[in-house]
């Protein structure tokens, strides 16, 4: 049965698909054991290399910066991962083609597989929280990060008068407000850049930002040298212990000047969510033999709650799907979000579009 599911950021659709677990476990366990045969043999057409830490030297020299490799490097590259004895992370990527994943000394990455109908292949590991955005910093693992903490708390202490703020900035159903931030430090520890990546209000994203910008860290030393290093981190009020099933946030570009809300956050009045690919395209991802595809998409309303911008975070890899769905969203009304000071103000949040269909293309 073709079946359509849309998911604001995933909130319902977190769960990987099988081909995506399986290929993660082999590629886990071929590293373990430093199986390089193994590794190379789960690569296959390209494979975007977004940004890796290696201990060694001439793996370093290898794969300096972000790069799209083809079969003539990948025995070089298996080489290279088998020294990272990759395992899984306790953290969760929004998007179901995606896992998440650690090495020593507490980097962590994220990667993607994809399976066309010709089975699970890597499509692009790197970095995480910055996937396509090639700025070179390593990100480190949540108990890295806590590992170099010096002064501060992901969850406060918040000055009182900020926190009772807070407590009215709950999301429909979870009385709970969070944020999460990408924090950076430099050589020395000092914290040089917070971005709220997602926030259950204009509010939250303020004050968890602010409060993250007053913390203080040892330097992240590697290997007997200090390098910078980002990590994300979700702040919580009422705070509430780790949950170690953290399901980490669509990347998205932090340049951009308007805030990023959750979607749960915002309330549409108008358009259609549940958009399937037109007939043409069905038959085509049918003939390629594609059982599902995924898109993220960041929107970007204007003052009066209407969609001003659309950008694609996330190809479908079907062109056509994607101007279909980019062109709905515009469609979309939301109520118009106010800032602290009841003024209408421009935001943007994220939406997934996850669609499957047989291979066969029957309804």
């Amino acid at each position: 049965m073709k079946r359509a599911c849309l998911a604001i950021l995933l909130a319902s659709c977190t769960v990987p698909a099988a081909s995506t677990t399986d290929y993660a476990s082999r590629l886990t366990q071929a590293t373990t054991v430093g199986d390089v045969a193994a590794i190379e043999g789960l690569l296959h057409e390209t494979v975007f290399n977004g940004g890796l830490w290696f201990n060694d030297p001439e793996c370093t020299k290898q794969f300096p910066a972000a790069s799209a490799l083809r079969p003539d490097r990948f025995h070089a590259f298996a080489v290279c991962l088998a020294g990272l004895k990759l395992q899984a992370s306790v953290r969760v990527d929004p998007l179901p083609d995606t896992v998440v994943l650690t090495y020593a000394p507490g980097i962590e990455i994220e990667a993607r597989i994809l399976d066309d109908g010709h089975g699970a292949r890597l499509s692009w590991i790197g970095y995480e929280s910055h996937r396509d955005v090639p700025d070179g910093l390593p990100s480190i693992s949540r108990e890295a990060f806590e590992a170099l903490r010096i002064t501060g708390d992901r969850n406060g202490p918040l000055a009182p008068a900020e926190a009772s703020k807070l407590e009215l900035d709950v999301i429909p159903d979870e009385a709970l407000a969070y944020a999460w931030v990408r924090v950076c430090i430099d050589g020395t520890g000092v914290v040089t850049g917070v971005d709220a990546r997602e926030a259950t209000s204009l509010r939250a994203a303020r004050i968890f930002t602010d409060a993250a910008k007053a913390w203080t860290f040892r330097p992240f030393v590697p290997t007997g040298q200090a390098v910078p290093a980002c990590s994300m981190v979700r702040m919580t009020y009422p705070p509430r212990p780790h949950d170690d099933r953290e399901i980490l946030p669509v990347p998205m570009d932090p340049s951009a000047p308007e805030a990023i809300l959750l979607s749960r956050a915002l309330n549409r009045t108008a358009g259609e969510t549940i958009i399937p690919p037109d007939d043409s395209t069905k038959k085509a991802m049918s003939a390629a033999g594609i059982t599902r595809v995924i898109g993220s998409f960041k929107l970007c309303l204007n003052e009066t709650g209407h969609v001003g911008r659309v950008e694609t975070i996330r190809s479908t890899g079907l062109p056509p799907y994607d101007t279909q769905l980019r062109t709905q969203i515009s469609h979309w009304v939301y109520r118009p979000v106010l800032d602290e000071n009841d003024k209408p103000i421009s935001i943007c949040t994220g939406v997934t579009f996850v669609y499957s269909q047989t291979s066969n293309g029957r309804r």
